[in-house]
């Protein structure tokens, strides 16, 4: 709250007229008060209205508060994390911007994460979707919950860094292309635990997985993904609220749950990148060049996402099995797609 005042003095002193506008006080109303508060955007597109109209007819410069919005009692709410993108959306929600720039300590999304690859160089051009996959599952430029005030419009998201503002960044919009050799990104998370549910049939049983979710939502604990087979259940999870989730779904004494086993220290690597689903043998090739090094997959998944795939392996082995991936697909000079006899179009 106090930066946005001090900026709005330093731009007044440069010779601009400038104005600051309080997010929780504007109409970015919250459905609660933690830090994984949500605008209630049909309530935010009232409010926030005649302060558009307003901004619109002047000349000032708008400065306006970050990270943070309203309970409906009046209780503050943080957005988490990057929670100042996901205030800068629900503005440009309210202006139907066509271009939103953010700027970060970094070039825009990068080929890898660089603390595994340190060769990792900047993506140009993504789609929302890559663009999502990849926050959600790791890559942390951009808050996850970016695109859900601008799902109805076209608003193009560009991320530029701060010290090369001149540089082109990365470009997110809602067109796709493919990328030569299909992937275009890995990001890894580093914070996963697993809970598998065992029993015969419960991959197919109605409802089981229904339950699941909502023993789980009683408390708040969110799954990242579900995988299944017909005889277990998995969900990804965070470790903390794994914990939680075994115990809770112990207590619920169900006959087809014969066994509910946590297992920690484990990380999920996305592969992310348009055409993955509908080219044919990318993810045998993915599963070979980490076989060929000895690095066992504890799951795979693939299908759930139209530009993802996903590996879970051991902690310990992510960094290098990012590295692998890295340089088989991202890697300078010819790909080595053609010498395993896999064709890519794009």
């Amino acid at each position: 709250r106090l930066s946005a005042f001090l900026l709005a003095e330093v731009l007044e002193e440069a010779g601009f007229k400038c104005r600051v506008f309080e997010t929780d006080r504007v109409g970015l109303v919250a459905n609660q008060p933690s830090e994984e508060a949500e605008v209630v955007l049909e309530k935010f597109d009232f409010l926030f209205r005649k302060t558009a109209e307003e901004i619109n007819q002047d000349d000032y410069i708008p400065v306006f508060t970050g990270f943070f919005g309203i309970t409906e009692e009046g209780k503050l709410a943080l957005f988490g994390r990057n929670g100042s993108d996901y205030s800068a959306a629900v503005i440009a929600r309210g202006f139907r911007a066509t271009v939103l720039t953010t700027y970060k300590d970094v070039p825009g999304f990068l080929t890898a994460d660089p603390e595994f690859v340190p060769e990792a160089r900047p993506v140009n051009r993504l789609s929302r979707k890559e663009a999502a996959e990849l926050c959600y599952f790791g890559a942390r430029i951009l808050h996850p919950k970016i695109w859900e005030p601008l799902e109805d419009l076209e608003t193009t998201v560009e991320i530029k860094e701060f010290s090369r503002p001149e540089s082109s960044g990365t470009i997110i919009s809602n067109s796709s292309e493919k990328a030569a050799r299909i992937i275009k990104s890995l990001s890894v998370n580093q914070n996963i635990a697993l809970v598998k549910v065992e029993g015969p049939g419960v991959g197919f049983k109605p409802g089981l997985i229904g339950k699941i979710g909502s023993r789980l939502a009683e408390k708040d604990l969110n799954i990242l993904t579900v995988l299944t087979s017909q005889t277990c259940i998995n969900l990804l999870m965070s470790p903390a609220a794994a914990e939680l989730a075994r115990t809770r779904l112990v207590e619920l004494k169900e006959p087809a749950f014969r066994k509910i086993t946590l297992e920690k220290n484990l990380a999920l690597i996305a592969c992310v990148g348009e055409g993955l689903r509908e080219t044919p043998g990318v993810a045998s090739h993915l599963l070979s060049i980490l076989a060929r090094k000895g690095i066992n997959l504890e799951l795979f998944s693939s299908g759930g996402s139209e530009v993802a795939l996903y590996l879970v392996v051991k902690k310990q082995e992510a960094g290098r099995a990012l590295h692998l991936l890295h340089e088989e697909y991202l890697g300078p000079g010819e790909s080595r797609e053609e010498q395993v006899g896999l064709t890519i179009t794009g």
